[in-house]
């Protein structure tokens, strides 16, 4: 999953939750076992939150840095 992002002024919302969710269902549907992405670090927290893991190095993408998260079911 890749360059997700919700406004500033409505995330408040709960809104990221829900298209990841939505994203996560699609993935299952398809019979995937995982899903990754490429988090900026300042959202790490958020997708912890949501049952991912980080795993390696951070790493620099457009000059912002990003941590590779991954997700089992």
């Amino acid at each position: 999953m890749e360059r997700i992002c919700i406004l500033e002024e409505f995330r408040k919302y709960g809104l990221g939750k829900e298209i990841i969710r939505g994203l996560e269902q699609i993935a299952q549907e398809k019979g995937l076992t995982k899903v990754k992405l490429e988090a900026q670090i300042h959202a790490e927290g958020f997708y912890e939150k949501l049952g991912y893991k980080s795993e390696g190095e951070e790493f620099m993408d457009c000059n912002i840095p990003h941590i590779l998260m991954k997700k089992y079911w």
